[in-house]
Order: structure tokens, then sequence, then C-alpha cells
């Protein structure tokens, strides 16, 4: 793929995006996301879908306190378009805003999204992909 981690950081937030594995990718978002990143996170999807034909994803959304509507709505969307190109979209949440958001991209997608309220779950779902990974973020 060229590149295997982009960073993207402001006063409000961060947003890390890693490609793991062939076909896994991670993003790390801390802080506030704003609507100006979600584009961002699309053409990561799609770089790697030239290089693979099914993608598994994980958020790591621990640390993200609040987004702008495009942060959702976008990476949703896309989701609903390409469900057929990704076996499952992990998400590990613990704030109240970023609860609601799994909630509704849930209600939207269904089975593709996998919600994780704990570092010990998601992680454990990160590692049976990618085995020799140790701990990103």
């Amino acid at each position: 793929m060229g590149i295997d981690q982009q960073t993207f950081e402001d006063e409000r937030g961060l947003l890390l995006i890693r490609r793991v594995a062939p076909g896994v990718l991670l993003f790390v978002e801390k802080g506030y996301l704003v609507g100006a990143r979600a584009p961002l996170i699309i053409e990561a999807k799609e770089r790697e879908l030239k290089f693979s034909q099914r993608l598994t994803l994980f958020v790591d959304a621990e640390q993200l306190q609040g987004y702008d509507p495009p942060i959702r709505t976008m990476p949703t969307d896309w989701l609903k378009k390409n469900a057929q190109k990704v076996a499952v979209q992990h998400m590990l949440v613990k704030s109240q805003i970023a609860r609601m958001g799994l909630a509704v991209a849930g209600l939207a997608l269904g089975t593709v999204i996998k919600g994780h309220t704990t570092r010990l779950d998601f992680d454990a779902a990160l590692r049976a992909v990618t085995p020799r990974l140790v701990r990103q973020g």
C-alpha cells in the first residue's frame, strides 16, 4: 500500500490510520474530530480495496470525546454501500456520544458492526486477525 500509517492531528483531536495487515485497517480517533477528517477515512478504505477484496476494520474510539456529523455519516454511508466488501468493523467506544454513534451505525448496518466497550475485547479481536501485532495507538 505504500503508506502503512498516516496521522492527522490538530489542537482538538487526532486521527491515526494504520494498515496493520493486508485488508486490515486500524483507525485511532482521539479528542474531537472535525468533519474534514471524514474523507480521509473513506480514502483509506478505498485505497486498501485496491489490494484486498475484503476489509476488516478496527476503530479505536476509546478516547474520542466528540465529532462533527460527517465523521459518523460519511463512513456509515460508505459501509452501507460497500457492506459486501467488509467482513466486519470492530469499534471500541467509551464516551456517551461514541456509544450513540455506534448504536445508530449498528441499526443501519446490522452485523457488519461489532461493538466493544473494553480494551481487552477489542485488542483480542485485533490479535485474532493479526497475531503478531502488539497493542496499537
